[in-house]
């Protein structure tokens, strides 16, 4: 059980501001990447999307308690979660685009998405090992 949250209104519409700001960003990335590796395209647009969908989860939770409306913690503790697997995916999609030095083998190495994908749930994992700091009023 959650403790009631005292969020401001304006701070929660605040809140939307990075998002959307960092959606953008994210998106105008698109493009390039899919022009100079189209198969490359759709791994940016999911990371794109991830990104998208943590930050709108967390601003729209925020919106939602503000308004004393129920207080709902999947949509609060997706943020990180989803972040980190959007920006992983939008980092391996602009590794694949060609360097503009040329490599001395004269072919550009890229990791493969599964190795990003097996970085992230290790990380994830180990987080979930890590002790908690104590709450302030504990």
């Amino acid at each position: 059980m959650s403790t009631p949250v005292d969020y401001p209104v304006a701070l929660a519409l605040q809140d939307f501001m990075p998002v959307v700001l960092t959606g953008v960003g994210a998106a105008c990335l698109i493009r390039p990447v899919a022009r100079a590796v189209p198969r490359a395209r759709a791994t940016a647009a999911t990371g794109t999307a991830l990104i998208l969908a943590g930050g709108l989860s967390k601003a729209v939770w925020k919106l939602v308690v503000s308004l004393d409306g129920p207080d709902v913690q999947p949509m609060n503790k997706a943020l990180f979660p989803l972040l980190a697997a959007g920006f992983l995916l939008l980092a391996h999609a602009l590794l694949t685009l060609p360097s503009p030095v040329a490599s001395p083998r004269g072919t550009d190495r890229v990791p493969p998405l599964w190795g990003f994908a097996a970085t992230w749930t290790l990380l994830g994992a180990v987080s979930l090992l890590l002790p908690r700091p104590c709450p302030p009023w504990s």
